[in-house]
């Protein structure tokens, strides 16, 4: 990507849970991590602090590590997020998803899935 800054330092605060990266432009990405190592925020700010609209994405998990929900886009105050949900069966199977981006949920072969939509929000259910 041509037009991609490049990373010029990252820097960790002591927890091992927060990461600060900033780039050749001078604007800076906050990382958060559980206890699992995932990534539980990431945010992109420009260099006199203020948040990068539709730069903003939110994940939440449970305590095994499957996907809740994520949140992504937002504006320059950090609010308007777009959400998604979902549910996981007692295999640890991913077996609905709701809300934005509705297209993520991947899909396995031999899993029927149908897909409900309705403006904004939709559904996956499978088989």
């Amino acid at each position: 990507m041509a037009n991609s800054p490049l990373v010029s330092s990252v820097t960790f605060k002591q927890s091992g849970t927060t990461r600060l990266t900033t780039t050749t432009d001078s604007s800076r990405w906050l990382y958060q991590y559980d206890t699992l190592g995932q990534v539980t925020l990431g945010k992109r700010y420009w260099s006199d602090g203020t948040i990068v609209a539709g730069q903003q994405f939110e994940y939440g998990f449970d305590d095994i590590g499957n996907r809740k929900s994520a949140a992504s886009g937002g504006d320059q105050w950090g609010a308007n997020l777009r959400y998604a949900y979902y549910s996981a069966n007692n295999l640890n199977q991913y077996m609905s998803q709701s809300g934005w981006p509705w297209g993520w949920l991947i899909t396995r072969p031999n899993v029927c899935a149908q897909r409900r939509q309705t403006n904004e929000k939709s559904t996956i259910l499978r088989d």
